[in-house]
């Protein structure tokens, strides 16, 4: 048997060694790859909210602009009423219930996916809107939203850009959705898509 020299020892290991750690490398890279992608990757929606990422490319849709039709006269008395864009609640009523498609809109005409607060009436108990808040029409759901936006302090910056509806959108998703920068893209892509700033007037 023929017997390895020191240096010929020496080099498989070295071999050996710089296979391991170009292996090594390539799933670093793997990882690192998924480790991007999953930081970049659109944040799930929330029950109800539909998908910003999926919708953010699509153009104007027959079934959004019938929900827009049905529930602009809410929107416009509560932002008459709190002296909030009727605007932005449109676009905000459209991505939280998905046009009026989610479970708290069909179960409860809750629009904005209102949760329940423990110790007070109008909560669904059970079924698939278990959780959120009730309404009797939409007129109080939108009521409550932007009477929700006039009133809690953690809104007052944004209502000093009430005077427009771009500039008060991207303030109240930097209150709402700051771990998501698309959301308020979408507000404003919505409310140009449809032209909801002429329920602003």
């Amino acid at each position: 048997m023929r017997l390895l020299t020191r240096t010929s020892v020496l080099a498989c290991v070295l071999a050996t060694l710089a296979a391991l750690a170009a292996a090594a490398g390539a799933a670093a890279g793997v990882g690192m790859a998924l480790a991007l992608t999953s930081a970049n990757a659109t944040p799930r929606p929330s029950s109800g909210m539909v998908n910003v990422a999926a919708t953010s490319a699509t153009g104007p849709s027959a079934a959004t602009a019938a929900f827009v039709r049905r529930m602009a006269p809410a929107a416009r008395a509560s932002g008459r009423a709190w002296r909030v864009p009727a605007s932005v609640v449109l676009a905000q009523a459209v991505l939280e219930s998905d046009s009026g498609r989610s479970a708290p809109a069909t179960g409860g005409r809750n629009y904005f996916g209102v949760r329940c607060v423990p110790g007070k009436p109008g909560c669904r108990a059970h079924g698939p809107a278990r959780g959120f808040r009730v309404y009797r029409s939409a007129a109080a759901s939108f009521a409550d939203h932007a009477r929700t936006l006039a009133t809690a302090p953690r809104y007052r910056a944004a209502l000093r850009q009430a005077g427009s509806a771009d500039r008060f959108a991207r303030a109240v998703a930097r209150v709402d959705h700051a771990a998501d920068p698309a959301y308020a893209a979408e507000l404003v892509r919505l409310m140009r898509a449809y032209d909801l700033y002429r329920h602003d007037r």
